[in-house]
């Protein structure tokens, strides 16, 4: 996923996801998931300028599972589906942000900031 964010996207494309080592191979910067509604974490994405969501349907499964509506079909408000692999039966998506966020939006909380459960 990582490469191909990095051979198919802007190289200010700012990526939101769970997998750091993603933004690595994406080099591109990353801003961490925060654990929220689907609709907080869209809004959270468009003010820090993400233009990239990869959505791990392992991780969100058992770890974000509000976040479901991701992999029960491909047309979620405010995303527009990219692409997707299919590594060892585990499905990660690609989606943009629709419409894409504004140029210059603040950076991050640094990834301490967010976690896997509420309030973490």
């Amino acid at each position: 996923v990582g490469e191909w964010l990095e051979e198919n996207t802007d190289p200010d494309a700012r990526v939101m996801t769970r997998s750091m080592v993603v933004g690595f191979y994406a080099d591109r910067r990353t801003v961490a998931m925060p654990y929220s509604t689907l609709d907080e974490m869209l809004a959270f994405a468009r003010h820090h300028g993400v233009s990239y969501i990869v959505a791990d349907e392992y991780q969100l499964r058992s770890l974000r599972p509000q976040f479901g509506r991701m992999f029960s079909g491909l047309d979620i408000d405010g995303l527009k589906y990219e692409t997707q692999f299919v590594t060892d039966g585990r499905i990660t998506r690609v989606y943009s942000l629709d419409p894409v966020p504004k140029r210059g939006s603040p950076d991050a909380p640094g990834v301490g900031f967010v976690g896997d459960e509420a309030g973490g």
